[in-house]
């Protein structure tokens, strides 16, 4: 689970008020988006880069005009390898993240020449599922369909399952918003893996018409 920051937070609001005088914002995830929405949606118009081809699509939904992205090479590393960046060499850069993610190689931002400013947006917050849930995921295991929007959040989706006793979960749908959250589903042994835009009714709909399909 994710949670956004605390906007009442004053060192927030004073990195928030900085990222806006940055020539562009980086956002790491989906989740990051929608914590902007909340904090500073005026900032989801300014000129952006998108970590994964999901976070494009969110902010492509909150129009924005101008993003950056590396689709051939989602993550962060992939992102930060487009030759866009030396065009702000000697500029800073803000990175919309939660406390702990991954940052951009520091190597890589000095041969850029990129002062980083990361503002820790959201957080990520782990809810065990109650026995009440689990109890009712055995009753209607036919309709079960799992989601996962990061490699963090899938992790934590397997050791939930797994301490419960669900395994049997893996052979469930999987719909996922990256390429890479889909290889690290297949490394933890999920068979029935989906690749969505992001987590709205209609690509959902179309994700889980493919096992309609085949009955």
């Amino acid at each position: 689970m994710r949670t956004c920051s605390n906007p009442a937070d004053s060192a927030l609001r004073s990195q928030l008020a900085l990222s806006q005088t940055l020539p562009r914002r980086v956002y790491v995830s989906p989740a990051a988006v929608a914590a902007l929405a909340e904090l500073d949606p005026a900032q989801l118009q300014l000129p952006s880069a998108a970590v994964g081809a999901s976070t494009a699509a969110a902010l492509s939904v909150a129009d924005c005009e101008s993003v950056w992205a590396a689709p051939e090479r989602p993550g962060i590393d992939g992102l930060f390898a487009l030759e866009q960046w030396h065009s702000l060499a000697g500029s800073g850069v803000a990175l919309f993240c939660a406390a702990g993610g991954r940052r951009p190689d520091p190597d890589r931002l000095r041969q850029l020449r990129l002062e980083l400013c990361a503002v820790e947006v959201y957080r990520r917050e782990f809810l065990a599922p109650s026995p009440e849930f689990i109890q009712r995921l055995r009753k209607d295991w036919s309709n079960v369909v799992f989601s996962a929007t990061s490699v963090d959040l899938l992790g934590q989706l397997d050791r939930s399952v797994v301490s419960a006793g669900l395994t049997a979960a893996r052979a469930r749908p999987l719909l996922v918003l990256s390429q890479r959250i889909a290889a690290a589903a297949g490394q933890l042994g999920y068979t029935d893996v989906r690749l969505i835009t992001h987590l709205q009714a209609e690509p959902v709909r179309a994700a889980l018409a493919v096992s309609q399909s085949r009955g």
